[in-house]
Parts: structure tokens; C-alpha cells; sequence
């Protein structure tokens, strides 16, 4: 196999690169086949590769393919003991990082490689502080992402800690440069965003950032809102004015309290559950007239609740449909993928957004539809660019089933008129927009604010 031209110029940078790198290329690049050629011509071993559950495999295939080398895959939260003698590559997932520590800070690594790195954004978590320590034994870390900031700057400083700690060794001095701290009674909080271009520059000479626009000819991708009926509009109706008036008397200023913040999410996901619940119907509905109508096309439905995930597989293709959530094993994913990627029979994928969201290939098919709709942006972007990536030669639609007037349609506005904090810092587009939720639970366009709900039916602005 050969490396594409932009990969082949991905690797000469990082090899000239000393010292920690931020590969950042969007979705669908290629960045695990540059990442292991980089590790083979550098010679980069042992190699210890941290990266979701569901991406262990696939890990090892890349390795054996682009650098002939060969993986241990850790597994379970009971510590390994690890062999004498090392294969190449060890693969360990965030999940059990904490856990595993003890042996792998015994390794002297020459290359620790960080996949989908912004599992590290919350610096108190253990898993970051497992990877900081065993960052702190190579020179050659590399954090890989298409999305590093999910979030907010303060998301990203444990990354740019791990990676580089000779350039954002304190917390507090980058707190204060770029996340606009705010007292509050319950102390200082870090939501805010300034300064970012200045950031931008700082990542520069170790951060590689290409878009699939630029480097592929890649057939378009249009996102479209489609409007979904009510089982029940009046139980809907109900429960969300007893949410609003229950945020309406737990506001201060417009904004919900702080500590009131995580009972408010606890509601809020009770009323999006209630929400899929009632639109249930119309979803496979819809999915089965999509099937019908387009023979020798594939879906791919996202859902978060495995309730969702389970009904809309029993009910829209009982035979031919494939399921991937948490409760399949990394090893099983993989042939699921594979069987939906090559089976003419299996037409349809119904599948958790934080379970196969990333990390996988999936286009047999150019149409997504997020059933369900998840706080992050750009979680939901990386699960619909499963299909928009290499081999994709037919034009992806990507749909957004929404209760037209309902508290979803406000998550799909909040969603829309928040400008990506990511790409001010990562692409060097300024904006400072607060977080979805922030702008849910506020009147700056969220659920306080008196303007009626704008119709659904509409293109949706990425």
C-alpha cells in the first residue's frame, strides 16, 4: 500500500518536528496509516498506543500494515504483567489507563501515541493524570484528533500539557491567558475564550491541520433538518412547561445557577429521552419509506439511548440490520463493520454516537441520520463523516430528525448559531460563542428566550 501525497507530506512534517506533535487532520485523512509509517521510518520502538476501546483493532491492523509490526492489545482493569520481551507496539484503551499504568511506566517508550486525544480534556480526570506521567517518559508524544477542542480553550490545556509541557507547563497562567475566568459565588469558573488567535500561533510548530476539502476531491456533503411527529404531543407539551417554568425559577441573571446546573441536565435529558420516545414512530417511519424508495442505498442511524437503538433496529429492518453500542466488544465491532461495509444484504446500521462515532469506515453508505441529538457538535460531526471520508464516491446526505417547535429544535439551534470554539484555536477562526448547553440553559438564544421556535425545515449551517 501507498501512502496519498498530503499523507506522505504529513509524515515529512512530523519528522521534523522535535518533541511532542498535535496531528490534528479532519476526519477520514488517515492520520492512524501516517502515524505508524512515521513510528516505522523513525523507528519508534516501543510504541505505546492509547486510544479508544473500539479502535484497539484497528490499531493493530494499521501497525501490521503500514510499519509490519506487531501489537500486545491490553484488555481488563486487572494490571498485566507484561512480557520480557516487547513486540513492537503495545495498544491500551483510556478506559483501563488508570489501571494498567503500574506496567507501562516501567517500559522506556520511544513514541506514546495519543488517538482521539481529547478523551484527555478534563485535567482532574484519572486517565489524564495516568497519561501525563507516562508522557513524561518519551520525547516522542504524539496527540491525534480531528477534533481536539470539543469544548472550550480550558478543555485543551491537559492536551497541550501531555504533548508539549515545556510550552503550557501552568494551568493557571494558561487559565488566565485564554479562558476569560469569571467569579462566581461558587468560585472561578473557566467557560470563557480570549486571546485566541494568540494560541492559534503558539500551536503552530507542532500542530498538522488539513481539511478534506483541501487535500480530497470528495463528493459534497449536505446537512438537512427533517421534521418529525408526535405519538403524544400533548405528554410533550406538558412536560416541557414544567421544565421551563422549573429553569425559569432557577435562574439568576439568565443563566441557570451553577448549582442547579446538574439537576438541570438531569431534566434536560429526561425531556430528550421523552422526546425520542414520542418521535419513535415517525423515525421508523421514515427509515422504512428511506428504504423502500432507495433500493441500493445503505442508512446509518444514530441514537445515544440504547432503548432508542434497540426499537429502531427491531422495527425498521428486523432482518438485514447491524447494531453497534456499548455493549459490543471492540473485537465484534470490527466485523460488524466489516459486514455492513460488504454484505449487499445488511442494510441498515443503527448504532450509539459515542460507541461508533469514531475511528471507522463506513462508506457503503452516503446517508446518516442522527435520530438523536448529542450536547457536542462535533461528536456529532465525527459520527456522520464515517461516511464522508476516503472511497466515498457519491454525494453524502447527513439528516437531522427533529420535533419542529419542541426543546429539540432548540438543542438543534443552539447547535447551529454556536460558532466552533475548535476552530478559532485549531483553524484560526475567531469567535468565543458559549458552549450548546450554556446557550441552552440561558436567554442568549436558549430555552429562557421568549422568540418562538424557528420552523424546521431547513438546511443546517456547519
Amino acid at each position: 500500500m501507498q501512502l496519498f501525497p498530503y499523507q506522505e507530506e504529513g509524515v515529512a512534517f512530523m519528522e521534523k518536528v522535535h518533541g511532542g506533535i498535535l496531528l490534528a487532520d479532519q476526519m477520514g485523512l488517515g492520520k492512524t496509516a501516517q502515524v505508524s509509517t512515521l513510528a516505522k521510518r523513525q523507528d519508534l520502538w516501543p510504541m505505546l498506543v492509547v486510544c479508544p476501546a473500539s479502535l484497539k483493532h484497528n490499531w493493530e491492523r494499521e501497525l501490521r500494515t503500514w510499519a509490519g509490526a506487531d501489537s500486545l492489545i491490553l484488555s481488563g482493569k486487572e494490571p498485566t504483567a507484561l512480557p520480557d520481551e516487547l513486540p513492537k507496539a503495545v495498544i491500551v484503551n483510556y478506559d483501563i489507563l488508570y489501571e494498567q499504568q503500574p506496567a507501562l511506566l516501567n517500559v522506556p517508550w520511544k513514541c506514546i501515541a495519543f488517538d482521539e486525544c481529547h478523551n484527555l480534556a478534563n485535567r482532574a480526570a484519572k486517565r489524564t493524570k495516568a497519561a501525563k506521567r507516562l508522557s513524561r517518559l518519551s520525547t516522542k508524544v504524539i496527540g491525534i484528533s480531528g477534533t481536539p477542542v470539543m469544548n472550550r480553550p480550558a478543555d485543551f490545556w491537559p492536551i497541550l500539557n501531555i504533548i508539549r509541557p515545556e510550552l503550557f507547563p501552568s494551568w493557571q497562567a494558561y487559565a488566565w491567558k485564554f479562558c476569560d475566568p469569571k467569579k462566581s459565588p461558587w468560585g472561578w469558573e473557566y467557560k470563557g475564550a480570549k486571546n485566541l488567535e494568540e494560541l492559534h500561533a503558539a500551536i503552530q510548530p507542532f500542530t498538522l491541520r488539513r481539511l478534506k476539502d483541501k487535500v480530497l476531491d470528495l463528493p459534497s456533503k449536505k446537512l438537512v433538518v427533517l421534521p418529525m411527529s408526535l405519538d403524544n404531543p400533548e405528554e410533550l407539551q406538558k412536560a416541557e412547561t414544567d421544565f421551563i417554568g422549573w429553569l425559569s425559577e432557577n435562574s439568576k441573571m439568565g443563566n441557570v445557577a451553577s448549582a442547579k446546573k446538574a439537576e438541570a441536565v438531569t431534566r434536560l435529558g429526561v425531556l430528550l429521552r421523552l422526546t425520542s420516545r414520542l418521535k419513535c414512530r415517525a423515525i421508523v417511519n421514515w427509515a422504512r419509506a428511506f428504504l423502500a424508495d432507495n433500493p441500493q442505498e445503505k442508512l446509518i442511524l444514530f441514537g445515544i439511548h440504547t432503548a432508542m437503538i434497540d426499537v429502531l433496529r427491531r422495527r425498521i429492518l428486523p432482518e438485514g440490520a447491524v447494531v453497534i453500542d456499548g455493549s459490543v466488544s471492540a473485537k465484534k465491532r470490527q466485523a460488524i463493520v466489516d459486514q455492513f461495509q460488504h454484505d449487499p444484504g445488511v442494510r441498515l446500521m443503527v448504532a450509539n454516537i459515542k460507541a461508533a462515532g469514531v475511528g471507522i469506515t463506513l462508506t457503503a453508505s452516503s446517508t446518516v441520520a442522527m435520530a438523536e441529538l448529542w450536547w457536542t457538535p462535533s461528536a456529532m460531526e465525527q459520527a456522520a463523516d464515517r461516511v464522508h471520508r476516503l472511497t466515498q464516491n457519491k454525494e453524502c446526505t447527513i439528516y437531522y430528525l427533529v420535533v419542529p417547535g419542541s426543546i429539540e429544535e432548540r438543542l438543534c439551534d443552539a447547535i447551529q448559531n454556536k460558532q466552533r470554539i475548535s476552530n478559532s484555536i485549531i483553524d484560526g477562526h475567531q469567535n468565543t460563542e458559549l458552549p450548546v448547553l450554556d446557550i441552552l440553559l440561558s436567554k442568549k438564544g436558549g430555552l429562557l428566550n421568549a422568540k418562538p421556535a424557528k420552523t424546521t425545515n431547513k438546511k443546517l449551517n456547519h
